[in-house]
């Protein structure tokens, strides 16, 4: 989705629109137009699962218990730790809607609760007060709802669409389609808030394909979530429904002012967009009708279509691989890489899945690879585990041994250069100082100018004359009096001599 390097052209816009306000807030603060560095600061402050320790999603919680219970609030996601691209949509939902609350929680605490020198919650109520920030958040948002939502569930699903004429070149079809509707809102930029134009950019695909019809059916329409606080019995929200609404029809006053920005920052972006989409360097761009090419929808045979049904189109299975590992090493730290890959392989082919509900005890679904063997075979792959456990222990402890060994012998390489370093600036600064007392330091104007004229040749003078200024400078340690610099951008000073 090319969602990096938008958002990369989009921080170097606001740093200009900024540049003013910026240098009225104080650089501790640490306030930066960066959108990713935004939704990371406001799931550590704001995340109720209280994944970050210094953030109060905990305090917010009950905050939001006692003033605000009954109403929707979004969850924040995962923003600190995940890498994902489509991360800044996603994130710019629960900032938009939770906006005011978020505010009001910062203003309490910062002003009746002793916490106004809380760097992260400063940094946060400049941004959520910005109409900047609020404009950006509702592009995000705008953006989620109407083409990333859309395009990650045809990407995800294409394997699965052959019967409907749907497959790998297909997706073809999505790009094109996004280059269209990117063009037209450069054209007339107030298409950005228009609901039915930029919800009708996958309309086409809904009318030739049911199962993504009833997606999206299913999620503006009929997902439902409990407001907050609230027993799950009582009356449901339909969260997308109302954040859409508010989107394209907003009624609180602060995301009605933001409509001007939103439209300027649209145009500028599309534009990055676009370039990405027709950049021969992307992935993207051998799928554009531009490019020609075979995997291109306008420009692709009948046969290679149709050979590509039921191919998957994104690399979700060894991602997931890599995520399992990662998710093992990271919760269980000195974990072995072998044994991490094992349980992630174990987790992701349901190995050790057993029936629990009673349908599936009646029914004998949901029985793994391991329980589905004999059960002597069973015992015996236990016991031979069990038997093998302490070797795997020692070879994994004579692993971790030699990375400590490996980072010890490194940590001692690069304290051996700086102290060479160290030692031959130190040598230097001591000669110097020495020479404070002996006849090549001249103190006075006249020992200077009596020195100078005993040299013949003005290499020697500028020498002797540097010499003198690094007895002071290094010897003595006046550096602020002393130091000096022979040459500037690369051209040698010329000396009065």
């Amino acid at each position: 989705m090319h969602v990096k390097n938008v958002l990369d052209a989009l921080t170097d816009f606001l740093k200009a629109h900024f540049s003013d306000s910026l240098e009225t807030i104080a650089p501790e603060f640490r306030v930066s137009p960066g959108f990713i560095s935004f939704t990371r600061a406001f799931d550590k402050m704001f995340s109720l699962c209280a994944n970050y320790p210094k953030g109060w999603g905990e305090i917010f919680r009950q905050w939001m218990k006692e003033n605000h219970s009954g109403e929707l609030l979004f969850s924040v996601e995962r923003a600190v730790s995940g890498g994902r691209q489509d991360i800044a949509s996603m994130a710019a939902m629960a900032m938009f809607w939770n906006r005011n609350y978020c505010v009001d929680f910062l203003d309490e605490m910062m002003l009746y609760c002793g916490k106004e020198d809380n760097i992260l919650a400063q940094n946060l109520w400049h941004l959520l007060g910005s109409k900047e920030m609020i404009s950006v958040s509702r592009l995000w948002s705008i953006f989620h709802l109407s083409i990333v939502m859309p395009t990650r569930w045809l990407a995800a699903e294409t394997h699965k669409l052959g019967e409907f004429n749907w497959g790998y070149i297909s997706m073809g079809r999505v790009m094109d389609g996004l280059k269209e509707h990117l063009e037209s809102i450069i054209e007339q930029p107030e298409l950005i808030h228009d609901e039915s134009f930029m919800m009708g950019f996958v309309s086409d695909f809904r009318d030739g394909l049911p199962p993504f019809d009833d997606y999206m059916t299913h999620k503006f329409e009929l997902e439902t979530t409990s407001y907050f606080a609230c027993p799950a019995s009582e009356t449901k929200a339909v969260p997308l429904q109302m954040l859409r609404k508010e989107l394209f029809q907003p009624t609180d006053q602060d995301n009605k002012e933001s409509t001007g920005l939103l439209e300027e920052l649209i145009v500028m972006t599309a534009r990055v967009w676009i370039d990405e989409l027709i950049d021969p360097k992307t992935a993207t761009w051998q799928f554009m009708s531009e490019s020609e090419g075979e995997y291109s929808y306008d420009h692709s045979s009948g046969e290679l279509k149709e050979a590509l049904f039921d191919m998957v189109a994104v690399n979700d299975l060894v991602e997931s691989s890599f995520v399992g590992v990662t998710a093992q090493v990271q919760v269980y730290g000195r974990i072995g890489m072998a044994n991490a890959a094992a349980i992630s392989d174990l987790a992701r082919n349901s190995f050790l899945d057993r029936p629990v509900a009673i349908r599936e005890l009646e029914s004998g679904t949901c029985i793994g690879l391991f329980h589905g063997l004999p059960e002597k075979l069973r015992i015996t792959a236990i016991m031979a585990v069990i038997e093998m456990a302490p070797t795997t222990r020692a070879a994994n402890q004579q692993a971790l041994e030699g990375q400590r060994v490996a980072k010890s012998e490194e940590e001692k390489l690069l304290k051996k250069e700086v102290m060479e370093k160290a030692t031959d600036q130190y040598i230097e600064c001591l000669i110097y100082h020495r020479m404070w007392i002996s006849e090549r330091c001249w103190k006075t104007p006249a020992e200077v100018r009596a020195g100078v004229r005993a040299l013949e040749f003005k290499k020697d003078k500028e020498e002797a004359l540097k010499d003198n200024i690094r007895i002071r400078w290094l010897g003595m340690g006046w550096v602020e009096e002393a130091e000096t610099s022979w040459s500037e951008n690369g051209v040698k000073k010329q000396s009065q001599i």
